[in-house]
């Protein structure tokens, strides 16, 4: 199958408008994070870096859905069956993922009530440590022995906040 020049050159033209997107989305993520903080505490710092992350990871990934709906009707494949499919497969798969969907749900619970952020010393359960990355379906703790643990948040049925992310903190690790 050959492809004319011109789909290759709208092709091209979504794929760099996509690109021009995602630096857009960059780029008012990082401004709204210091127009929101301005003057903000250290826990605000942290819970917006947090949030700013999950934003952008999410944009991303909806622009680059995006992107493929149009290349694909750009090559003259129509993407209503393909959606219509998918929309069914993720039904089926919802079964199946429902592990999955438990995680991210607690996970934007976490990040909506600002239980814990990035740098604090916690206890999810049994695990113990400072949180190195927060996403919405997990944590990642690193404990007292330079261990990583990866704690799902649909399994976590007790935080406990030992320390916010200042000095105290890093002293309990």
């Amino acid at each position: 199958m050959e492809i004319p020049i011109q789909q290759l050159i709208r092709i091209g033209g979504i794929v760099g408008g996509a690109m021009v997107s995602i630096w857009l989305l960059s780029f008012v993520n990082a401004r709204m994070l210091h127009w929101v903080i301005k003057g903000g505490t250290p826990e605000k710092d942290r819970r917006m870096k947090t949030l700013k992350n999950v934003f952008l990871r999410t944009g991303v990934a909806l622009i680059c859905l995006f992107a493929l709906i149009m290349m694909l009707k750009e090559l003259a494949l129509d993407p209503s069956p393909l959606l219509a499919s998918a929309g069914l497969a993720g039904l089926a798969i919802t079964f199946g993922a429902q592990s999955l969907i438990k995680d991210v749900f607690f996970g934007f619970i976490i990040l909506a009530e600002n239980q814990y952020s990035e740098g604090d010393y916690v206890k999810l359960d049994d695990t113990q440590g400072i949180v190195e990355k927060l996403t919405l379906r997990k944590s990642v703790i690193r404990d007292k022995q330079q261990c990583l643990h990866h704690v799902p948040h649909g399994q976590v049925r007790i935080v406990t906040v030992i320390a916010e992310a200042d000095d105290s903190a890093r002293n309990h690790a």
